[in-house]
């Protein structure tokens, strides 16, 4: 796995580095700032971004859309030693593949960066379970996710990724306007208003391995 780290605490980045190294990773760059964590994703085309959600120079969740602009290949894992529950729909909002806590031991967050290199998804599920209260209940969001077709549940793996409609259409070989099709069917089954509200009730209700 190819990783690029952003993080304005060097220490902290120095130590994850040196811990993805002993597991065989390859660090290809470090940034203690948002603009330099950009510079090194597009010059560098790792698999997996670690990013900070603050930096001195900019938020880290614009950074992370840039980087899903400049270098769609590349996914992001945010990184944060907050418990505030909006970050999550932010993280979702940037195109994130996920969001762990730092203040986890290294072990699990090579684990989630991992994880979304593979292609899954990666928020922390305890963190979400004790910070989210105010979502629809866990069941009733199991429910709808089961009342979607095969395709659709696809579809919505997609939104909880970030993917654009072009993105979808390219992934899963049908026209925009089918794209927009399926999206909407998938939003009608989920009662959502909007694409990130319905990939924050999936995030939220601990579903994302049901997709």
């Amino acid at each position: 796995m190819k990783i690029v780290l952003g993080d304005d605490h060097e220490m902290w980045l120095q130590a994850l580095e040196v811990a993805l190294l002993a597991r065989g990773h390859h660090v290809v760059a470090t940034a203690t700032t948002a603009s330099g964590a950009v510079d090194a994703v597009v010059g560098s085309d790792p698999d997996v971004c670690a990013l900070d959600v603050g930096f001195p120079d900019g938020n880290g969740f614009e950074a992370a859309r840039r980087i899903r602009e400049e270098a769609p290949r590349t996914r992001v894992v945010m990184l944060t030693g907050s418990s505030e529950p909006s970050l999550v729909d932010a993280a979702v909002s940037a195109g994130a593949a996920g969001l762990t806590r730092k203040d986890q031991s290294v072990t699990a967050i090579m684990a989630a960066l991992e994880r979304v290199a593979a292609g899954a998804s990666a928020f922390d599920s305890r963190w979400s379970r004790s910070t989210f209260t105010r979502q629809r209940p866990e069941s009733d969001v199991a429910r709808l996710v089961n009342s979607l077709t095969t395709r659709e549940r696809d579809v919505l793996r997609r939104l909880v990724d970030g993917c654009t409609t072009s993105e979808i259409a390219r992934e899963m070989g049908v026209t925009k306007n089918t794209a927009r099709t399926h999206i909407q069917n998938v939003l009608t089954k989920m009662g959502a208003h909007s694409r990130l509200q319905a990939a924050t009730q999936v995030v939220h209700a601990q579903l994302v391995d049901l997709l």
